[in-house]
């Protein structure tokens, strides 16, 4: 649905607003060209956050989701040296 949405209108900035587990969703709607992904239980305050991010053209991930994108990007290794 995302994909059809940008291919239709590729400069609308969409923020996926969902009940879905964040850690199953998140990275698909990413992917999908959504720019950021809020779950309905956030505070009022924090889905305020995710639009502003979104309209002025940031990626909005939650805490949680960006520290889970960052250690994809960057794993750590259980070994130290």
């Amino acid at each position: 649905m995302i994909n059809s949405l940008k291919e239709q209108f590729p400069d609308t900035a969409v923020l996926v607003l969902s009940q879905g587990d964040e850690l199953l969703f998140a990275e698909k709607a990413l992917r999908a060209g959504a720019r950021g992904y809020v779950m309905k239980q956030e505070s009022v305050e924090e889905i305020l956050v995710a639009m502003r991010a979104v309209l002025v053209g940031r990626i909005y991930a939650s805490r949680n989701m960006a520290g889970r994108l960052l250690q994809k990007l960057f794993p750590i290794s259980s070994a130290r040296s």
